[in-house]
């Protein structure tokens, strides 16, 4: 007996990359790529329809050759007939090589501040993720209405140099951003900030991470959990103790990052207060 009309189903043909990582070398360049699927039309003509960051392509063919600039992009297909639809979706990730010279692009091992500095930085404190976001928020945001501390210093790795932790005056949008277990900062760029793709995010010697790469320090869902919360936070005070740096935190932007590495907004959950707490 002969079945009817089902689904259609489209197949990745290339690129097999995912997520697809692209470099520019200026802000203002822009990548080509092509992208190509194969469709079993499940028995019944299919209409095929492309999108880049939802934005109808009008195309219906097979492939489509695209161009864009930095951010993070969602590339998506789909195939429907009267059966239903299917689609294919890539991440392109399209990433700046920002001038070392900017940033510092190396991980901060040991810091101190003030009457907690010893002559034998090995008694230090060690700087985990999350200080090295808050280091990098003191010295590139506009942080001097509540920094005014000029004792603190982390050792900088290789040459043995002491480094003040000061704000250089470059008054840039950073804010420290954590997913579930890591900590980064991030730097808004323009445009509306519930788009991801107007935000960076650097950290260690990452100055452009993706979003979504696997094995990355902003990774897609894994284990039990779909999803997960990525939050950028606002910094409304800062104090020093024994321990370290903390901050008084308040979330400003929200993400809710897939299994697919697509990140989406949403309303802010988390809660404010001191981390890591008092």
């Amino acid at each position: 007996m002969g079945g009817g009309v089902t689904v259609p189903v489209v197949t990745i043909v290339s690129p097999l990359q995912f997520p697809i990582n692209s470099r520019i070398a200026n802000l203002q360049d822009t990548q080509t790529q092509t992208f190509q699927v194969s469709v079993d039309d499940g028995g019944e003509s299919a209409t095929i329809e492309w999108y880049l960051d939802n934005n109808n392509l009008q195309n219906s063919g097979l492939s489509v050759s695209l161009t864009a600039g930095k951010g993070t992009h969602k590339i998506r297909v789909v195939a429907s007939n009267s059966a239903g639809s299917s689609d294919a979706i890539w991440t392109w990730n399209i990433l700046y090589d920002y001038p070392e010279e900017l940033y510092i692009s190396y991980a901060i091992g040991k810091y101190c501040c003030c009457e907690y500095c010893t002559e034998n930085p090995d008694n230090w404190n060690d700087a985990y993720c999350l200080h090295n976001a808050i280091i990098r928020w003191i010295l590139y945001s506009d942080s001097s209405s509540l920094w005014t501390v000029n004792c603190c210093k982390f050792l900088e790795p290789g040459t043995g140099n002491q480094v003040v932790i000061t704000p250089r005056g470059d008054n840039r949008f950073i804010y420290p951003a954590s997913t579930l277990n890591h900590s980064v900062a991030a730097e808004y760029i323009g445009g509306n900030e519930i788009d991801i793709t107007n935000w960076r995010f650097f950290q260690y010697d990452e100055l452009d991470i993706p979003v979504g790469e696997e094995g990355g320090q902003i990774p897609p869902a894994s284990g039990s959990s779909t999803r997960y919360d990525f939050v950028i936070w606002n910094v409304l005070d800062i104090m020093y103790d024994s321990n370290g740096l903390h901050i008084y935190q308040s979330p400003r932007k929200t993400f809710e990052i897939d299994e697919n590495g697509e990140a989406t907004w949403k309303e802010n959950v988390a809660e404010e207060g001191w981390y890591p707490p008092l």
